[in-house]
């Protein structure tokens, strides 16, 4: 007997990111660099770092951590799924 992973293979995972990003997390994303460049070009030095930890912030808030919440739970449900089919047998 076979041993079966049970969730999201690396490979899987990989594919999910790419989906999730490509769906949802590019778009925030671009919308949120463009502003941050926009307004770079006339700031001082100190606006610009300002500007940028503002743009982390951000970042983090509401594409990284949603990200990552959005591929765990995909990954949860895959885990489910395998424990629901292994009882099946």
């Amino acid at each position: 007997m076979s041993e079966k992973m049970i969730g999201m293979t690396k490979k899987e995972v990989f594919e999910t990111m790419r989906h999730l990003d490509n769906r949802k997390y590019h778009t925030l994303f671009n919308a949120l660099y463009f502003d941050t460049i926009r307004h770079l070009h006339s700031q001082t030095t100190k606006d610009v770092l300002a500007s940028l930890e503002i743009f982390s912030a951000v970042y983090t808030e509401n594409i990284l951590y949603p990200f990552v919440s959005d591929l765990i739970e995909t990954n949860n449900k895959k885990i489910t799924e395998d424990i629901k089919q292994l009882f099946a047998k």
